[in-house]
């Protein structure tokens, strides 16, 4: 009996060490990477179309060359969280490359089924502050040993936003003035209402799917000014604050224009009032700002474009 107990205990300590050589093997065939992500600094700023104030949903999109998903992994940051060590684990020898897409709660997708390939935006929407969110893409890496990697998200969109001096929008209101309506309506010629998140490259996708990447104009329907707290948000430029009528993300071309802009014409209609902007500067990652006294005086306003994380160029127009 103890002869055959001995042979039992000698077989599974082999089998044990067969299990521990096994595992040990192909430990040895992956590779660790420590991948840095954050947001840019600028989102810590809390202005009004920076974005929710709520936790923010990371989702890391893991490809082989040739497109394929391999796996996905997600992460909830909280509110003031701008940045995050993540590990991952990749086989040796293999290449890869990564969507890194970061959003507020849902507002593209659930992490586990929303498309890493692409996004669209939804212009009957795009004034809401939740759509704001950031993404790169990591192009095609060889794993050969452990490694590292930072990566900076930026804005996938430019941002519109038209602002008026403080206490006009009250006074345009007004009963007795000029009795204006309390909503606005933006037209942009040729936008793209989809981005390819691995090229960077834009379209706008049509109801029946038709294509175009010289983009569409764009009516966004009409919305109410907005407010927080029962106030009209505002902006600052050159040491000056002003009253916002409305803010909307679009999709704009990155790539093939100068230096990364986009002209287009805009338009801001309340209710009779209709203000033109002919050739204002669009651009990816910035806010452009079309400021001055809007709704009740004549004269001049600037067309700006102020960095939300990089340089800056200002347009400027007279009527």
């Amino acid at each position: 009996m103890k002869k055959i107990l001995s042979f039992v205990a000698v077989a599974l300590a082999a089998f044990a060490m067969s299990s521990c050589a096994k595992s040990d093997s192909e430990a040895a065939q992956e590779a660790t990477m420590t991948l840095s992500v954050s947001l840019p600094d600028a989102v810590g700023t809390k202005a009004y179309g920076d974005g929710m104030y709520a936790e923010k949903t990371v989702v890391v999109g893991v490809f082989d060359e040739a497109g394929n998903e391999q796996f996905r992994k997600s992460y909830t940051w909280g509110v003031e969280e701008f940045s995050k060590e993540l590990q991952l684990r990749f086989v040796m020898g293999r290449s890869y490359q990564m969507v890194i897409f970061a959003q507020y709660g849902e507002a593209y997708g659930a992490p586990a089924t929303m498309s890493l390939r692409e996004i669209s935006l939804d212009y009957t929407a795009s004034n809401m502050e939740n759509l704001d969110a950031f993404y790169a893409h990591v192009p095609t890496f060889t794993v050969k040993q452990d490694f590292s990697k930072t990566v900076v998200l930026k804005r996938p969109f430019a941002q519109i936003n038209f602002a008026t001096i403080v206490n006009d929008l009250d006074e345009s209101l007004g009963e007795g003035y000029l009795g204006l309506s309390d909503k606005a309506v933006v037209t942009v010629k040729n936008l793209a209402n989809t981005l390819d998140l691995f090229t960077g490259e834009t379209t706008y996708v049509s109801a029946d799917n038709t294509a175009d990447a010289k983009g569409k104009p764009v009516t966004i329907p009409e919305t109410a000014f907005p407010k927080i707290d029962g106030k009209y948000p505002q902006i600052e430029v050159d040491g000056v604050k002003y009253e916002v009528i409305s803010m909307n993300y679009v999709l704009v071309a990155d790539a093939g224009c100068e230096d990364g802009k986009t002209t287009v014409d805009l338009t801001l209609q309340v209710g009779d009032l209709v203000i033109n902007v002919p050739s204002a500067y669009l651009k990816r990652n910035y806010r452009t700002n079309i400021i001055g006294e809007l709704l009740t005086a004549e004269g001049s306003f600037n067309v700006t474009v102020d960095p939300i994380f990089t340089d800056s160029f200002e347009h400027v127009w007279n009527e």
